[in-house]
């Protein structure tokens, strides 16, 4: 699975821990995308992939990220181990 997630004004993707994904590998390789909203929001928003890869940084977003999702933070350990992480900076 892939979410994105909004924490305090900023713009993070990721999924659940566990095997490589291919559209990770496709944004570490072309970093520059089209973030498609299309929900309640419909755009096509120019975006640019910033991989979080610093394990303080990783820590503190997805211990936030899975506070928001009503998760056990006794998963935080794996998630910073397993799971995918990148920023999305709009407008590049």
């Amino acid at each position: 699975e892939i979410w994105f997630h909004n924490l305090d004004g900023r713009l993070y993707i990721t999924g659940t821990p566990g095997r490589p994904r291919d559209w990770l590998a496709n944004l570490l390789a072309h970093p520059e995308f089209t973030f498609h909203l299309k929900a309640s929001t419909q755009a096509d928003l120019p975006a640019r992939a910033i991989p979080i890869t610093d394990e303080t940084e990783r820590r503190a977003v997805l211990t936030a990220i899975l506070q928001k999702l009503g998760r056990d933070e006794a998963d935080v350990d794996e998630w910073v181990a397993a799971s995918p992480l990148v920023a999305v900076v709009l407008g590049e």
